[in-house]
């Protein structure tokens, strides 16, 4: 999975979560789907890049990070959390997908999923 886009967006903190549940054979048999084993994940970043920008514009911005996997099918789909720093503080720092208990992955380290199965 291409992290460079993520890199681009300078994140003081991030937290993937690989939540495939293989339904996307369900879709991929009635069309709803490009591949039978994308994958779903719950994505948050916190980066100053979102300051004075819309909820919309931050949620392309990291849309775009995974636009390759997303138009090949690798992807299905994406939730995304895109805060500033000073709204990561107000809702307590958390190192968590928000209402998930996910691990925790530092801007320093790797991106990708841990359940990503080569994606």
């Amino acid at each position: 999975m291409s992290t460079s886009a993520l890199d681009s967006l300078k994140p003081q903190h991030v937290c993937i979560e690989d939540v495939t549940d293989g339904h996307t054979k369900e879709g991929f048999e009635d069309g709803r789907s490009l591949t039978v084993d994308g994958r779903e994940l719950l994505v948050m970043v916190v980066s100053s890049v979102f300051e004075g920008k819309q909820s919309i514009e931050r949620h392309q911005l990291v849309h775009d990070c995974f636009r390759t996997e997303l138009d090949s099918g690798k992807m299905h789909s994406i939730q995304i959390r895109a805060w500033t720093p000073t709204q990561w503080a107000k809702k307590g720092s958390p190192t968590t997908w928000p209402e998930k208990g996910t691990k925790y992955i530092p801007a320093s380290e790797d991106h990708s999923p841990k359940n990503s199965g080569g994606l």
